[in-house]
């Protein structure tokens, strides 16, 4: 992820000294203190759940090489002043330079490693000096099985990491670690069941100018039109005028017969706006009512043209 901050990065010591002691004084919210204009400072839009009070771990003094949460992520940082509730940190890669971090958002870089089980949540190492979520997926003695979730909420792969390599979720994170990674874990693992789906009706007998769903040479569904049978093939020409092809009866499905897809849950296709080719997705309860998730995690209203869809022969 990009950090980047409109604010400027040089610095001025005296007026540092003073903002530092006005900011302390006036007792700002953990987390959402930082010094402006004088440095600048990594500072979150939006807080998910409010910082608990916590004891002062002993290591977390000025020097102490430390994890820390920036909006979504996880930076390397190193500890400058300690007041309280509140730490402020440099970070390894700025701009910004400088933020204030509640101590809940903070973990120690030489903290020992946590006792982990499956379904726990850790952080392991990223690149470049970041961390991210990760959910335990097997555990025995010290070796585990880790399934990264990568913003926004995408799967990387497990990875085999020794226990030593992680470190435990910050104290003040916990729930909010467990909220964010199980969601997206539940996206990994829809995604996983949309992967490779066919309309349900494929396979299915056509005839000459039936509209149907074809497959493309890259596994895609596309509108188009079957125009001849002929040996057991089905020539079909495309919707959006691409060259007609012949293909065999399981790369074909009709349109007509098909059932709509429209229940929480159904695994569908179903065409993106006014375009020929129909995604894999399925049907989410939304905010205001059903919508489509789509596969690349794009989501819209319900609409009519979503046919139910089901996996491919030779598929979980």
């Amino acid at each position: 992820m990009s950090i980047q901050s409109t604010e400027p990065t040089h610095h001025r010591p005296i007026l540092f000294g003073f903002v530092l002691a006005a900011t302390l004084t006036l007792g700002l919210a953990a987390g959402a203190a930082c010094l402006a204009p004088a440095t600048a400072c990594r500072c979150d839009e939006a807080r998910p759940e409010a910082v608990p009070e916590t004891a002062a771990p002993d290591d977390l003094a000025p020097g102490a090489r430390v994890v820390a949460r920036w909006n979504d992520s996880f930076w390397e940082a190193t500890v400058v002043t300690v007041q309280g509730e509140l730490v402020a940190v440099a970070w390894d890669q700025p701009p910004p330079d400088l933020s204030f971090r509640p101590r809940g958002w903070v973990v120690p870089m030489d903290a020992p490693p946590a006792t982990a089980s499956a379904g726990d949540w850790l952080l392991c190492p990223a690149e470049g000096g970041t961390w991210q979520l990760c959910h335990v997926e097997a555990a025995s003695g010290d070796a585990l099985e880790l399934l990264p979730i990568a913003d926004p909420g995408a799967g990387t792969g497990v990875r085999a990491l020794d226990r030593a390599a992680t470190l435990p979720i910050p104290d003040g994170l916990s729930a909010w670690a467990a909220a964010r990674g199980d969601a997206a874990l539940d996206r990994i693992r829809l995604a996983a069941r949309m992967h490779g789906l066919v309309p349900a009706t494929v396979g299915t007998p056509v005839r000459v100018d039936d509209h149907v769903l074809a497959e493309w040479t890259d596994g895609s569904w596309w509108e188009a039109k079957v125009i001849a049978l002929e040996d057991g093939a089905v020539t079909v020409a495309w919707a959006d005028g691409s060259t007609p092809m012949p293909l065999t009866p399981a790369q074909v499905a009709p349109l007509a017969s098909a059932p709509r897809a429209g229940a929480s849950g159904d695994l569908a296709l179903c065409r993106w706006q006014q375009g020929t080719r129909w995604w894999r997705a399925a049907i989410d309860k939304g905010a205001s009512g059903l919508e489509i998730l789509y596969i690349d995690g794009t989501r819209e209203p319900l609409h009519p043209h979503c046919v139910a869809a089901r996996a491919a022969a030779g598929q979980p």
